[in-house]
């Protein structure tokens, strides 16, 4: 397969005191890094994304989509659709997990959509975000809203967000199986 070979851009800060040099290897490796960070937390809110998709796609047609022809057309037209927004689908789960009765009480519904909307504002913050080498540093600046946010992407940042991911992860799965769209095998 074609390892595509597309040119990445970064914006270079200079600080007040920092002289204008920069180390193009240091430089070259942490923002290497940033790429691949970038793409981890992209793709990986896609995959939860995707299972959003299935839990909807079962509340409304069952395992067996017994009719095909229609579950396709919904699921093509609408819930594939670029109108269709993760933020829909995370407000749509939530409804059909209420429905359910999924939820122990309060905390837990609170729980899950707080770590959904955790992932939502990283997967934005990196797709949308601005990249900025400062010196030995790495800054994020994005908006939430119409607020300006400005992260340092440090050892400690980058943790949490790794531990909220797998938070969401195992979350989602959780609630997949208690909703019966995915089937846990037992030994």
């Amino acid at each position: 397969m074609k390892k595509l070979k597309i040119p990445t851009s970064f914006t270079i800060e200079l600080e007040d005191d920092q002289e204008h040099e920069v180390d193009i290897i240091e430089y070259q490796e942490r923002m290497s890094i940033v790429s691949y960070n970038k793409l981890q937390i992209i793709d990986n809110a896609l995959n939860i994304e995707n299972e959003l998709e299935r839990i909807i796609s079962f509340y409304f047609f069952g395992r067996d989509h017994k009719n095909k022809e229609q579950a396709k057309v919904f699921e093509t037209q609408i819930l594939f659709s670029n109108w269709c927004s993760f933020e829909s689908k995370r407000k749509l789960v939530m409804f059909i997990l209420e429905k359910q009765s999924l939820f122990d009480n309060n905390k837990s519904k609170d729980e899950f959509d707080k770590s959904l909307r955790k992932i939502m504002k990283y997967r934005n913050a990196f797709t949308h975000g601005k990249v900025k080498y400062l010196r030995e540093r790495v800054k994020l600046s994005w908006y939430e809203g119409v607020k300006p946010i400005d992260e340092f992407l440090t050892d400690e940042f980058l943790a949490k967000i790794e531990t909220d991911f797998l938070k969401c992860f195992k979350l989602v799965h959780d609630y997949s199986v208690m909703s019966g769209t995915t089937i846990q095998k037992t030994d």
